[in-house]
């Protein structure tokens, strides 16, 4: 197999090349025997066509772009020749064409954090102002170091919970799919044999004829009012001042609401402890974490939180006096004691960590909470079915016998 590298030398120089392995850990040590300082080591791969780019930037990418801009640093690498191997290596054409402007803008002598701050759609608040922090206080490395260890933990979390979220979606599928089958496939048949007999049908039955009815008779015309239902719902949905009664209700929701309460309890407790860790002010540390949270109701009180602390309060004070369903008294007086002892960037990080494990407790057994309920609505789709199916002939048995 052949590798691609780039390695920094003894005069902090950066190389790259190829090497010829029979897998990833020979190549990395036969690098490592010449001195080398790898900074990156990957199989080699045929260029295949651009592909274009849909999503936009992956959260993995950023992640990766904090992580390798960090060890490169670190060896030693200017930024401008840092950047310009993150575009070369990167494989994702929104990306590349993004990070070849932030190049281009940091060559003509602005600040890392402003030329990333021009593309804020793709980096985040927190990101763009934990490099400014650590260009400010010199210690640009580490901080990015630290960003990307944060971002990981996000990311992983992230992933588990789509992880979780798969089983159930394919008993949703499977239950959408069947709800078809019978309404297209089996119930016009049925319904022919249902016009043929003389006895009063049941209610259940009747039903379902109409619903076969309609499916036959207008069946394109409620598929354009479905698919329109469901753009309209889905626009609906990304305006702000719908957000606001959508995300409260989201609270409301068994188990989906626990689920959003510990994710914005996770970021919020580490991003504001990982900001006033880096030196920002509570103030503007706040302001920062406010506009990274998911849900608005979060959003809206972590503000409130800040113009309470701007007019003297202190953080403790101030969550203590909201101290309800969305923040718990028990992190709260945690946070207290920290205040107290000088440790509130470690009580924060902490908190983050815990419910960043009730999270990760939560996912895990999100397959076994919902299963039954989804089964249970399967169930009865097909119960309801099957009676009103076979209601009519039992009654038609009954007659002939009499």
């Amino acid at each position: 197999m052949i590798f691609t590298y780039i390695v920094t030398n003894k005069d902090s120089k950066i190389q790259k090349g190829e090497i010829e392995a029979p897998d990833k850990a020979t190549a990395l040590m036969e690098l490592k025997k010449q001195d080398l300082l790898i900074v990156r080591v990957d199989k080699k791969v045929k260029r295949q066509a651009k592909e274009i780019s849909f999503g936009g930037v992956k959260f993995i990418d950023k992640v990766l772009v904090a992580r390798h801009l960090a060890i490169m640093i670190k060896s030693g690498v200017s930024m401008a020749e840092a950047l310009d191997i993150l575009v070369d290596q990167s494989s994702n054409p929104k990306l590349k064409t993004v990070l070849k402007d932030v190049l281009k803008n940091v060559l003509s002598g602005h600040t890392l954090s402003s030329s990333l701050g021009k593309h804020n759609k793709v980096f985040s608040e927190l990101f763009i102002n934990m490099v400014k922090i650590g260009e400010t206080s010199g210690t640009l490395a580490e901080t990015l170091d630290y960003l990307a260890e944060e971002l990981e933990k996000s990311y992983a979390m992230k992933k588990k919970i789509k992880a979780a979220a798969i089983y159930p979606s394919i008993i949703l599928i499977a239950t959408l799919g069947l709800s078809f089958v019978l309404v297209y496939f089996i119930l016009p048949k049925m319904i022919k044999l249902f016009e043929t007999l003389t006895v009063e049908l049941p209610t259940s039955t009747k039903i379902l004829i109409g619903i076969a009815n309609a499916a036959e008779n207008h069946g394109l015309l409620m598929l354009i009012i479905i698919v329109a239902a469901i753009i309209i719902v889905t626009y609906l949905l990304k305006q702000e001042y719908v957000k606001k009664y959508t995300h409260k209700l989201i609270l409301k929701i068994p188990v989906f609401g626990h689920i959003s309460q510990q994710l914005n309890l996770t970021t919020f407790n580490r991003t504001l402890g990982t900001l006033l860790k880096s030196g920002v002010q509570v103030v503007e540390a706040l302001t920062i974490t406010s506009g990274i949270l998911n849900n608005r109701m979060y959003r809206s009180q972590v503000l409130l939180i800040a113009d309470e602390v701007t007019r003297g309060l202190s953080l403790s004070e101030s969550l203590s006096a909201k101290s309800n369903k969305l923040f718990p008294k028990m992190s709260t007086r945690l946070l207290q004691v920290g205040e107290k002892t000088g440790e509130l960037e470690n009580s924060l990080i902490y908190l983050g960590d815990f419910y960043g494990k009730e999270v990760d407790n939560i996912t895990k057994n999100l397959s076994n909470i919902l299963e039954p309920l989804l089964l249970i609505v399967m169930g009865l789709m097909v119960g309801f079915v099957a009676i009103s199916i076979i209601q009519p002939v039992y009654q038609i048995s009954g007659g002939l016998r009499k």
